[in-house]
């Protein structure tokens, strides 16, 4: 395993950072209330004891964003490994299906799955 330049990955982050703002902002400017609406579970708003339509919408929005964040912050966290498996040990072009990252440190073959990134079908 070849040493991590630590400077390297700094200025990864700073280079990619941006991009994951900048999606965070078009989620934000995306944001439709209809289907936020349609995805929502009607029966959880009387079960959390919401009575005012602001704390519905704000309960609805709080989530949406949430989760749309884990799931950006996780494709970030998802190409920081790679880059830094890339920079640290060999990375094998991946020939198999749900395996994220294959990578070799001597003659030891390593598979990952990054699951960093939340999944919204479950």
């Amino acid at each position: 395993m070849r040493p991590l330049d630590i400077v390297l990955v700094q200025e990864f982050v700073e280079r990619e950072i941006g991009g994951f703002h900048q999606s965070r902002l078009n989620v934000f400017n995306r944001l439709n209330l209809r289907d936020i609406v349609k995805r929502k579970n009607p029966y959880l708003v009387r079960a959390k004891n919401i009575t005012l339509a602001s704390q519905l919408v704000t309960h609805w929005l709080t989530a949406y964003l949430s989760s749309s964040e884990e799931e950006l912050f996780g494709q970030f966290m998802e190409k920081l490994a790679i880059f830094i498996a890339s920079q640290t040990c060999d990375v094998i072009a991946n020939p198999l299906q749900g395996v994220d990252l294959l990578f070799k440190n001597g003659e030891i073959h390593w598979e990952s799955l990054l699951k960093l990134s939340s999944d919204n079908s479950q």
